[in-house]
């Protein structure tokens, strides 16, 4: 479903009617999942919402989407800032049972990462348990009684399938990076592809994460080792006369 649903939700205006409840129902799907392969597109379709002024959907704010996406991309800073974000939209709200929510998913990705802060990672748990048990969310309670578990023996969760899931590249990375290592600049890709500046450097982002590679060269050489570009094409293209 997320296959034939993504392509549609991409095209899609923030704006539009329903388009919230898409993206933080298929983000909720790819955090369940752990499809780390969607996670960049919904991470940008969910900054989108919030840039746009979009209320989150049925299945939460679009703060908790962009901070599951950014967990599962590896990025536990940033997906920290979007926890404490989609909390402070949850508590304005009253909202207690997605606060439990949004506490159980951080304490979880802080496992998944193999973050060493079980402090924290402790204290979010309990206050997790507190609210699901408030609100007779039996099953969740269960799902947090068992984090807790792992929390407390340190036994923690692989996390993501682990560097395979990591280093899959969706289709559109794969033609950034064929860019990238065409010697396009992030302004010339965007243009190209129709996309924001800002887009383009986020993915390129999560690119450069995906690959362990910290620098334009260092793509390149990886886009040629993987066969993502030819080396001869590239020569011919980037000595091709003015």
């Amino acid at each position: 479903m997320l296959a034939v649903l993504t392509p549609v939700a991409m095209r899609i205006e923030p704006t539009a009617r329903g388009q919230n409840a898409v993206v933080t129902g298929a983000a909720s799907a790819t955090w369940d999942l752990e499809l780390v392969e969607y996670a960049p597109i919904y991470l940008d379709l969910a900054l989108k919402l919030i840039e746009s002024n979009v209320g989150g959907g049925p299945i939460g704010p679009n703060e908790l989407a962009a901070a599951r996406m950014a967990a599962l991309l590896g990025d536990i800073r940033e997906a920290s800032e979007y926890f404490d974000d989609a909390r402070r939209v949850v508590d304005a709200l009253e909202m207690r049972h997605l606060r439990a929510i949004v506490d159980y998913d951080e304490a979880l990705a802080l496992v998944r990462g193999g973050t060493p802060d079980s402090t924290r990672a402790s204290a979010l748990v309990a206050s997790a348990l507190l609210g699901f048990r408030e609100c007779g969310m039996e099953g969740w309670e269960r799902r947090a009684l068992d984090l807790r578990e792992k929390v407390s023996s340190g036994s923690g969760i692989t996390p993501h399938a682990e560097g395979a899931h990591r280093r899959r590249l969706t289709p559109r990375e794969v033609q950034i990076l064929s860019l990238v290592a065409g010697g396009k600049t992030n302004s010339e890709i965007a243009t190209e592809l129709t996309l924001s500046t800002n887009t383009v450097e986020r993915h390129v982002a999560n690119i450069y994460l995906k690959i362990g590679v910290n620098g334009r060269a260092a793509a390149t050489a990886y886009a040629i080792s993987q066969g993502i570009v030819d080396v001869a094409k590239l020569h011919r293209d980037t000595h091709a006369p003015a």
